[in-house]
């Protein structure tokens, strides 16, 4: 009988039984149905039965302690589909964990409730007798396999709707509990590199370029040639005031001779005024050797295809930047530039350097802005710490500044919930 092979698989796992009965619980009254030993004695099971039916009415487990020479009596009920039990054991003396024992007969009344369903089919009656009458007794379950099988039993037991309800709600409390931890708020914004320093090299006068010595991207030392100019209309010129004032000259001396006095102070007014255009001229050919006036990179500027151009005096030619001394120009959103001060650090990954991350520094908030697609952005100066040897000026990238912490739900929900406030704002009456 299957209620006789589960009870003595459970009395074998609980070990130092000395008597236990199976009772059915009918409404009117207890009927022993299988009970350990094989051999039952009336005289005990009419002990036993009142324990039995204290559990049946107070619907709990039920410990009776014994002496020294009577040991512990356990009761528990146990329902299965359409049948209540009640297993009452009676341990033998000097045995003391009762605790143990509980736990393996609720452990047990589960088992029995399986074993009850899956006798319901002749395939699942026979796989149950086979299971119990020629396997061994199953280790007894920890106190945390109990937990997890009743809390699965009642997983079980809910509806699919309330089963929905109750994973929802699981959902949403994780989710909110996850929204709610602080983290570090970083802005991102567009970072390009430039120099700490710019020198701008640009034409001194009206002529033509004549020769190129350099070109975008090469690295010069202060006073190296970057271009040279055409002097030779500047020759030219200076020949015909030196020719112009050796006539000059002579007149002048002349004049003295003659005791010409008013001619000779005319001469010697025009001797000065010509003096003053050589001197010019001379600076002009000083000046056609362009020079590189500090050390660094030339960062703009490639004529190599405009050699015998025509000039403009004042136009530019070439751009140079100091090396490893560099700048970071951030142009930060118009929603976030109140939220970033003077100080603040963070990092700026280049397109050219997308595994390494360099640290910068933010100097001041200007308040020049420029307009895009993205709408207004405001520029900010960081000094970049790295002075790498591979930086240089023109590369892009994108800056994450660090202005304080936050909680992850407001970093991912403030953009639009500012945007709502401004429509909202912008409906409103």
């Amino acid at each position: 009988m299957l209620e006789t092979r589960w009870l003595s698989n459970v009395c074998q796992m609980l070990g130092q039984v000395q008597q236990a009965v199976l009772f059915l619980s009918l409404e009117d009254g207890m009927e022993p149905v299988a009970c350990y030993p094989d051999s039952l004695n009336p005289a005990r099971v009419n002990e036993l039965l009142p324990l039995a039916q204290m559990a049946v009415q107070r619907e709990a487990p039920m410990v009776q302690m014994g002496d020294g020479e009577q040991g512990a009596q356990l009761a528990l009920g146990v329902n299965t589909p359409g049948t209540s039990y009640v297993v009452v054991v009676d341990m033998l003396p000097g045995q003391s964990e009762v605790q143990r024992a509980l736990h393996i007969l609720q452990w047990g009344g589960e088992w029995l409730v399986l074993l009850k369903e899956t006798a319901s089919s002749e395939r699942g009656l026979s796989d149950c007798s086979q299971e119990t009458s020629g396997s061994p007794p199953p280790e007894p379950p920890s106190n945390e396999s109990m937990a997890t099988r009743s809390l699965k039993m009642k997983w079980q037991a809910l509806s699919s709707r309330s089963r929905l309800c109750l994973f929802t709600a699981s959902v949403l409390v994780i989710l909110c509990t996850v929204l709610m931890i602080p983290a570090e708020y970083r802005i991102h914004s567009q970072a390009t590199i430039e120099g700490e320093i710019e020198r701008a090299i640009v034409s001194p006068f009206d002529g033509y370029l004549l020769a190129i010595h350099a070109r975008a991207g090469q690295s010069l030392k202060a006073g190296d040639p970057v271009a040279t100019l055409d002097g030779r209309e500047l020759r030219l010129r200076q020949q015909q005031l030196m020719f112009k004032q050796d006539q000059l000259r002579k007149q002048y001396r002349q004049a003295l001779a003659e005791q010409h006095y008013a001619e000779s102070r005319l001469y010697l007014s025009q001797l000065d005024e010509l003096k003053a255009d050589l001197k010019l001229l001379q600076n002009k050919l000083e000046m056609l050797e362009l020079k590189a006036p500090i050390d660094g990179v030339i960062i703009s500027g490639d004529l190599r295809r405009a050699v015998g151009a025509p000039l403009e005096k004042g136009q530019l030619l070439f751009e140079m930047a100091p090396l490893a001394r560099y700048r970071v120009e951030l142009q930060v959103d118009e929603r976030d530039i109140d939220r970033m001060t003077a100080g603040d650090q963070g990092m700026v990954t280049l397109n050219a350097f997308p595994g390494e991350e360099f640290p910068l520094i933010i100097e001041k908030r200007s308040m020049v802005f420029t307009d895009g697609e993205l709408g207004t952005s405001y520029l900010c100066e960081a000094r970049i710490e790295a002075r790498g040897e591979a930086l240089r000026p023109g590369m892009r990238g994108i800056a994450k500044i660090k202005v304080g912490k936050a909680t992850l739900g407001w970093q991912l929900t403030h953009d639009l919930i500012d945007w709502l406030r401004l429509k909202f704002w912008a409906w409103s009456p």
